[in-house]
């Protein structure tokens, strides 16, 4: 796995679309994450 820095690094070499594209797939991997974890949260009610 690779490390934070080497992330971040690798982030500030993409094109404005490209870091565009991966704000808009992470936001949407929170959203699902958060979905998820009121799921969870409503079946231990």
């Amino acid at each position: 796995m690779n490390s934070l820095p080497e992330i971040e690094a690798a982030i500030m070499q993409l094109s404005e679309g490209e870091m565009r594209d991966l704000s808009n797939w992470l936001q949407e991997y929170l959203n699902d994450a958060w979905d998820k974890q009121i799921e969870a949260d409503i079946k231990i009610w």
